[in-house]
């Protein structure tokens, strides 16, 4: 009859110890060999996604509109290995030469994923201007299409898939990751634009996770609720205030509760999850 581990002293101490060990080793590994392209990585929902990545073994390609210098430091100082990238994402060119260049420096392709860059233009519908709206929807919609698309292709082509082979460890292949928001679901004030261009990246999710699913790669959403990022903080507090109370958890969110959710959809444990939604909101609007 085999006895049971001691509840309490140095050995049980010691024994949960190992087990932390090894699986913060197996963890840490998950990645290893991957490259990842993480947008919006200066700040953020972004520099969080970038900084979960690269601890599990993942080569971050950081990139943003502006310097990702301090993503980049704290992921290098930290034991992973990270790039910093400045790119107009909203421009084709840019985002294949981008793709290409990250080959160039990583020996690898990229198969990893986060469309986490975003901006918002607010304003009343009848106040707001067509420049303002398409501003909105080029960075947070056209931008994650074109970027999943130069991306699918590398790997497509790389991979000398043919139309309608398919992998059994599909993980192996690619994960593309969409951050849209609780916004492009429900809507809000003052904010069509953005709406739009987030309910259209859940469209986008969809059907490119149907296209792409022959290659073995998958292509997921979060839908963040409201997360304690730059872009919240530029939101007037009476107005933060209010949301708080409408949450049932009573806060808002980190940037990191959604990195994990990021980490979840780019490793082996979703490798057979496509095509999904996971809202992570505090259960705001559940």
């Amino acid at each position: 009859m085999a006895h049971p581990l001691p509840q309490y002293g140095w050995f049980d101490r010691h024994t949960r110890n190992c087990v932390r060990y090894v699986e913060f080793g197996l963890r840490k590994k998950m990645l290893q060999g991957r490259v990842a392209l993480v947008t919006g990585a200066a700040r953020g929902i972004g520099r969080a996604s970038a900084k979960i990545l690269a601890s599990n073994g993942a080569h971050v390609a950081c990139v943003d509109l502006s310097e990702s210098t301090e993503t980049v430091n704290s992921i290098n100082d930290n034991g992973g290995t990270s790039r910093g990238y400045v790119v107009d994402i909203t421009s084709k060119q840019s985002v294949e030469d981008l793709v290409h260049q990250i080959h160039q420096d990583t020996s690898l392709h990229t198969s990893l994923l986060v469309n986490c860059a975003g901006i918002t233009r607010d304003g009343f519908l009848w106040k707001l201007s067509e420049k303002d709206y398409d501003d909105v929807l080029s960075t947070n919609l056209k931008a994650p299409f074109l970027l999943t698309q130069a991306v699918a292709k590398n790997l497509i082509v790389s991979r000398k898939l043919e139309s309608g082979s398919r992998s059994n460890d599909v993980v192996n292949v690619g994960s593309v990751v969409n951050i849209s928001s609780i916004i492009g679901k429900t809507g809000n004030m003052g904010q069509s634009n953005y709406a739009s261009a987030k309910a259209g990246l859940l469209g986008l999710t969809k059907a490119s996770a149907k296209d792409l699913a022959m290659h073995g790669i998958r292509v997921n959403a979060v839908l963040p609720g409201f997360i304690n990022t730059p872009m919240a903080a530029a939101v007037p507090e009476k107005i933060l205030e209010s949301v708080r109370q409408s949450i049932p958890f009573g806060y808002l969110g980190e940037p990191e509760d959604i990195a994990e959710s990021v980490l979840y959809f780019c490793g082996r444990q979703s490798k057979y999850v496509t095509g999904s939604v996971l809202e992570v909101t505090g259960g705001l609007y559940m």
